[in-house]
């Protein structure tokens, strides 16, 4: 009994035993958690606080980006309201040939000739065709017709110093664009000067005599080519540096110096007479020549005329009846 009364205290000290070092276990794993957990509460709360943070500034940022974009699209649709168009091509400066006409009524032509020729020369210009007017009779010319060449540039200047010298009665200018034709002839001269080079090459290769002078032909026929289409655009841009104008001058009626004077009045009479003998021989030449050319004609009509003259008088006349001595007396029958 006694024994088993010890085995039995045993166990239970045992069993109690072992229910303190549970018990002291668990109590000791929740304090360890409990302060793990209080230093990761500790130190956790600042990557927590700054990952808040990051996410509060990058919300704050996305609605501020939002809030830009939109006031930038709202700013760009009130200032830009289309699209950009695409770029266009850029063109060269236009190559134009100038003619002006001018007629111009002016006091004294002589004058105004030497006048005209000074300017052009003081323009850089020339004097290309000059015609004189003059009155029969006086040595003033009443009229002249000028043709003048200036740079393109001095054009207007010009044409306001001329009109300076009179009255304008007429003023034109015309202009004709060459661009393309230009631009076409040097290409052309390009082209041109590639294929001579290329045949100068083929020139020095060594070869047969007759291809030697088939190739030279050809060399020849181009640089012909380059030299026409070379003065053809030598030409166009010539025409195009200066500008031509046509140019007219005339004095007026009153100015042209002519006194109905006697020696004037019979030089005219005189001029008119015998302008109007020389058409009235011309004119007697002329009918003569035409009765020459229809003389067989007239002749044959002449002959038929008078030999039907002659007929008609060789016929004997009609005799009329012989009338009575008396008249008959009234009441015989």
């Amino acid at each position: 009994m006694a024994r088993s009364a010890r085995l039995n205290f045993a166990g239970l000290f045992s069993g109690g035993l072992a229910c303190g070092v549970l018990l002291v276990s668990c109590s000791a794993a929740p304090s360890r958690s409990m302060a793990e957990g209080g230093a990761m509460t500790a130190t956790a709360p600042a990557p927590a606080r700054e990952s808040t943070e990051a996410d509060m500034a990058f919300a704050n940022g996305a609605v501020a980006q939002k809030t830009t974009g939109t006031a930038s699209v709202t700013k760009n649709s009130a200032t830009v309201p289309a699209p950009p168009e695409p770029p266009r091509a850029t063109q060269g400066k236009p190559q134009l040939i100038k003619t002006a006409n001018v007629s111009l009524e002016v006091e004294d032509a002589i004058a105004s000739v030497k006048t005209i020729r000074t300017l052009a020369e003081k323009q850089q210009g020339d004097v290309l065709n000059l015609q004189e007017n003059t009155i029969p009779g006086t040595a003033t010319p009443r009229s002249a017709q000028l043709e003048l060449r200036v740079p393109a540039a001095r054009l207007d200047f010009t044409l306001d110093e001329l009109a300076k010298l009179g009255q304008v009665e007429n003023r034109a200018i015309a202009a004709e664009d060459v661009s393309g034709q230009l631009v076409d002839a040097e290409a052309r001269l390009r082209n041109l000067r590639k294929q001579e080079e290329m045949t100068l090459k083929i020139m020095e290769r060594s070869g047969a005599i007759k291809d030697v002078l088939a190739v030279s032909q050809e060399l020849s026929n181009v640089r012909q080519s380059i030299e026409q289409l070379d003065a053809q655009l030598q030409s166009l841009k010539t025409r195009v540096a200066y500008s031509t104008i046509n140019l007219s001058i005339q004095e007026p009626l009153a100015a042209a110096g002519i006194e109905p004077n006697l020696g004037n009045e019979i030089k005219s009479a005189w001029g008119n007479a015998t302008r109007s003998v020389g058409a009235f021989s011309r004119g007697l030449m002329v009918v003569g020549l035409w009765l020459l050319a229809y003389s067989p004609y007239l002749g044959l009509l002449a002959a038929a005329i008078y030999f039907g003259r002659q007929a008609l008088r060789s016929y004997p006349a009609p005799s009329s009846p012989p009338s009575s001595a008396h008249a008959p007396s009234g009441g015989e029958p």
